[in-house]
């Protein structure tokens, strides 16, 4: 990412009088504006420019902007990608946001504010992801983990639409990981049906929701880990499941409706920091713990802040990777500010607050697994009287109970 003064933004699109209108409305912004009549002169901009984001139309004669983006992420991979466009198939979104080849999408039209909105959050949560004291504790890892092989071949399966039987086959290579697949599937936060092959539990799970277990069971793969390592990337597998399972009910209670697909499966990796962070620095983890031992009612986020960790705690270290992986702008959002709602884009605000609520509640009943219905809203600062809202409590409880009779079970 360049200088705050010399930041630029490269927009791609067939029709000139889009291209002049985005220069008119963003006369004023903060930074560097270039336009491209098409893929190829894009590609030319790139080639001279230190360009910062790239945002393109999809729709473009000869080179489409899913094409153009692929190319931009081969040669150019730290440029952002954008997708927008006024008509798109809603699975070409869904295979660019899947495949890292766009982190987000805007649709056409667009307002001016809401668009130089967008860019302005965009610039401003890279560049406090690349801050120098973030990148000092990074960098201190060594050798970074990169994206794991079955991961990489899974999401190419899905930028090029395979079939479900061949995803399934591709995660059937590691047992683990199948095994990981299989274990979400039947738990107690999808339902009762038993699904006995991982092609079933991947027409069942859908991709975003197994995109996302075989990120985590993968990156478990990748270190050697102490037995009291993978007790605890239990528990956060657990806690994070429960969490996407909570972060469903509360949705449907505060905007009386589902949760929108592209965010179904956001809870599951809220938390990825935390893996990141017992995987590579286990001492600050651990610490982390002992304080919420030692201060009974501190949540591990409250922990970090009172250790001082919170300026590059699990949610930056979530973030960071996520970023670096090529993940959708809504992983990223989701990892960084599920315990700050408001200082997320405000176009995630409803999934982040529901996400937060369910996170809250989860580490609650954790903590005081005993605790009747009201009380856990209490301890959340919520309405203990609410009547809905104790129908979510309930519902998250049963699940929770559920999956502590499971983990007994695989104990004994």
């Amino acid at each position: 990412m360049g200088q705050e003064q010399s930041r630029k933004v490269l927009f791609v699109d067939d029709e000139r009088n889009i291209l002049k209108s985005i220069q008119r409305e963003l006369l004023t912004a903060d930074f560097e504006v270039f336009t491209a009549q098409g893929a190829r002169e894009g590609l030319e901009i790139l080639e001279r420019e230190n360009i910062d984001i790239v945002i393109s139309d999809y729709r473009m004669p000869e080179i489409d902007g899913f094409e153009f983006l692929k190319m931009v992420k081969e040669k150019y991979p730290g440029v952002y990608r954008i997708i927008l466009s006024g008509f798109v198939e809603q699975s070409i979104v869904f295979r660019a946001l899947s495949s890292g080849l766009a982190a987000v999408y805007i649709p056409k039209p667009w307002e001016p504010e809401v668009l130089l909105g967008r860019i302005e959050h965009i610039f401003h949560t890279r560049a406090s992801l690349q801050r120098p004291e973030v990148l000092n504790v990074i960098r201190s890892i060594g050798r970074l983990p990169t994206l794991p092989d079955v991961y990489q071949k899974f999401t190419r399966a899905v930028e090029k639409e395979r079939s479900n039987e061949e995803l399934a086959s591709i995660i059937e290579k590691d047992v683990a990981i199948a095994t990981k697949v299989l274990q979400v599937a039947n738990s107690a936060f999808y339902g009762s049906a038993k699904y006995l092959s991982v092609e079933w539990a991947t027409i069942y799970l859908g991709v975003n929701a197994l995109r996302e277990i075989v990120l985590i069971a993968s990156l478990e793969n990748q270190i050697k880990l102490s037995e009291k390592q993978h007790e605890v990337l239990s528990d956060i597998s657990t806690h994070s499941n429960l969490v996407n399972y909570g972060m469903h009910q509360i949705y449907r209670f505060l905007y009386k409706q589902p949760v929108p697909e592209q965010y179904a499966s956001l809870g599951i990796i809220h938390d990825i920091g935390k893996v990141i962070q017992l995987c590579y620095f286990p001492e600050r983890y651990y610490a982390i713990s002992a304080y919420m031992e030692e201060n009974q009612g501190s949540l591990f986020y409250d922990s970090e802040v009172a250790l001082m960790y919170s300026e590059i705690g699990h949610t930056v270290m979530g973030a960071y990777f996520l970023d670096f992986w090529d993940l959708p702008e809504s992983s990223v959002e989701i990892a960084l500010y599920h315990h700050e709602p408001d200082k997320g884009n405000s176009h995630y605000r409803d999934i982040l607050q529901a996400c937060r609520m369910a996170d809250r509640m989860v580490e609650f009943l954790f903590m005081h697994p005993e605790s009747d219905l009201r009380n856990v809203l209490v301890g959340i600062d919520a309405d203990p009287d609410n009547m809905d809202l104790i129908e979510v409590v309930f519902n998250v409880k049963a699940a929770f109970n559920e999956s502590r009779r499971d983990h007994i079970g695989d104990e004994s």
